[in-house]
């Protein structure tokens, strides 16, 4: 059982500890010690947040819970013109469930539902690209180290014309 609700300021540390949870492979090969990886990884999130923040000023902030457990966030900016998937991490354990795959399709539905589109950007190297591309998710573009993909509802699998 899937659920979202608003993170709160006592939340930080949870999401300290997933945002460390989704670079710790990349961060422990450096050979640095414990506490440079810490204060490094401290600094990055706190850097996120700010740029967040100041791009995405009405996102709604969340904490994913599977059967109770904390299992992730996720940050979903939602105006009159687009739904954007700003961020979404599980923590490893909840990897490869479906989790991912059951809320971006909740995300897809209330597009559909407002006939806005669905946009995200994922790194050229993060495997989730091939879900996005499942999903059913268009490359509009893209940098050096981003994908940016858009969903509309006119290719929506909720038309009611594909079983």
């Amino acid at each position: 059982m899937l659920q979202t609700v608003s993170a709160q300021t006592k939340d930080k540390p949870f999401l300290l500890q997933l945002y460390a949870s989704s670079r710790a492979d990349e961060v422990y090969a450096w050979g640095w010690n414990e506490e440079m990886i810490n204060a490094f990884l401290e600094m990055q999130w706190n850097a996120q947040q700010q740029y967040y923040a100041s791009r995405y000023p009405e996102a709604e902030h969340l904490i994913i819970y599977s059967h109770q457990h904390r299992a992730g966030n996720m940050i979903i900016s939602h105006t009159p013109r687009r739904l954007t998937l700003v961020d979404i991490t599980l923590l490893p354990e909840y990897r490869n469930q479906k989790i991912g795959t059951q809320l971006l399709q909740q995300l897809q539905y209330k597009a559909s539902s407002l006939s806005i589109p669905f946009q995200l950007s994922v790194l050229k190297t993060n495997p989730a690209y091939h879900l996005y591309q499942r999903l059913g998710f268009k490359c509009s573009g893209g940098n050096d180290l981003y994908h940016f993909l858009e969903w509309t509802h006119q290719n929506s699998l909720f038309r009611g014309d594909e079983s």
